[in-house]
């Protein structure tokens, strides 16, 4: 266990020794030192990338079925109707969610981080988690 926590968090054995001490509580009395405090908390790139592919593939599947939802409940009842402004988002939206959500799937390492990057940009993907919020607000019953 120390030489693999040594070999994950880039730590000598002694420092790895300590760092697992002081995680499973059992050298309560004597902290880590902070050179392995901040190795700990600095992120690789990659759990950055996991991180973010984790948070995309969450929104886009949450607003994939919020698009189903949409679809089904506001789609017209006659022909004559005016389209649900819902109804028309989710006949645009649910081709592209789905297909950004087979990327984080099945793409390969280059394709989840290109359509990553694509999401994180401009902060696009928090806006729709921001959106996604929103919407589950306004769908909470009243309690008057």
């Amino acid at each position: 266990m120390i030489d693999l926590t040594a070999k994950l968090f880039d730590l000598r054995l002694y420092d790895a020794a300590r760092k697992l001490a002081s995680d499973f509580h059992l050298a309560p009395d004597k902290p880590l030192p902070e050179a392995i405090r901040r190795k700990m908390q600095h992120k690789t790139k990659a759990q950055q990338l996991r991180e973010n592919e984790r948070l995309c593939f969450s929104v886009l599947n949450e607003y994939r079925r919020l698009l189903l939802d949409w679809e089904k409940r506001y789609a017209s009842q006659a022909p004559e109707d005016v389209p649900d402004k819902r109804f028309v988002e989710a006949c645009h939206r649910l081709p592209w969610a789905e297909y950004q959500l087979d990327i984080l799937l099945q793409g390969d390492s280059y394709e989840r981080g290109e359509t990553v990057s694509e999401l994180t940009t401009d902060g696009y993907i928090r806006k729709l988690q921001a959106r996604l919020r929103k919407e589950r607000y306004h769908e909470q019953p009243c309690l008057d």
